[in-house]
């Protein structure tokens, strides 16, 4: 074999190869794009429950509208774990706030029996030796 067939050779083993790239990066594409309608469908049945159904796997109607309503190439289901999330994130930092609250409010209570105590001529318990 000469040096000029050998280069051809090279090259074009490069374009095979290139295109074998090139035909992976579709088949990827291609299957990624079935899952992504897949999910769609199903985020679309999701329509079709009740608002309490919904609310028990903490999603809204509105949130189901909602990553409909996204691009086809985004993924609706994804949108829906986002927002489930979120939801309940906020729901957690709610019960958060109104335990602190609520110690807040029974620290408070103790103190004011307590200060009560000390007016009616009880001795105070806080302080004693």
């Amino acid at each position: 074999m000469t040096i000029h067939a050998d280069a051809r050779l090279q090259q074009r083993a490069g374009r095979v190869q290139r295109l074998g790239s090139l035909l992976r990066r579709l088949a990827v594409a291609i299957q990624t794009w079935a899952v992504m309608r897949g999910n769609r469908r199903t985020v679309a049945m999701l329509s079709g429950l009740d608002d309490y159904l919904l609310r028990d796997i903490g999603l809204t109607r509105q949130d189901v509208a909602s990553a409909l309503a996204e691009p086809f190439f985004q993924d609706a289901s994804w949108r829906l774990a986002e927002r489930a999330l979120e939801a309940r994130e906020c729901d957690r930092a709610q019960a958060r706030e109104a335990l602190r609250e609520a110690r807040l409010m029974r620290a408070s209570s103790s103190v004011n029996r307590s200060d009560a105590r000390i007016a009616n001529g009880a001795p105070d318990k806080r302080h004693a030796a």
